[in-house]
């Protein structure tokens, strides 16, 4: 039997097909909610074992699960897509903060007026010029609330 076979063979005798949805469930324990394998003695995640027996995965792009179960590992079900589209389609906090077009104050989200932080966040130009201007108004007032401080006798 080719190395191939053998481990699709691997994969079937793990999983539990689904008639109803055409999916396969990976049935053996789950590490991060995603079914795992050796293969050629390293871990792999048993969806991109599964999906590699019919095509590569190109360069820079992660699978996708269209039916949103890490544990299903049907090819069929599985599309390479980039992080970012990845992320978009999902449904964690992740994926709603990606798919938001819009700041907490309602400024949009345009190259113009949106910078990346250094952890990668948005971050709205318009509410960061706002703080900005509040903190130094704020420094200001202390400074002079100081100053009238001092300037004021005691007794």
């Amino acid at each position: 039997m080719s190395l191939k076979a053998n481990i699709y063979e691997r994969l079937m005798a793990d999983s539990e097909y689904i008639p109803e949805t055409g999916c396969i469930e990976w049935q053996r324990p789950l590490s991060q909610g995603y079914g795992r394998l050796s293969v050629d003695g390293h871990m792999r995640f048993a969806h991109r074992v599964a999906f590699v027996l019919f095509a590569p995965i190109p360069d820079g792009l992660v699978l996708d699960h269209l039916c949103r179960n890490p544990p299903y590992i049907n090819p069929d079900h599985l599309e390479p897509v980039t992080v970012a589209e990845n992320n978009l389609r999902g449904v964690g906090c992740m994926a709603d903060y990606a798919r938001r077009t819009h700041c907490p104050q309602g400024h949009e989200y345009t190259p113009e007026n949106t910078m990346i932080t250094k952890v990668g966040a948005r971050r709205c130009r318009v509410c960061k010029s706002a703080e900005n201007r509040a903190y130094r108004i704020k420094q200001l007032e202390t400074a002079r609330a100081e100053q009238t401080a001092q300037a004021v006798p005691v007794g």
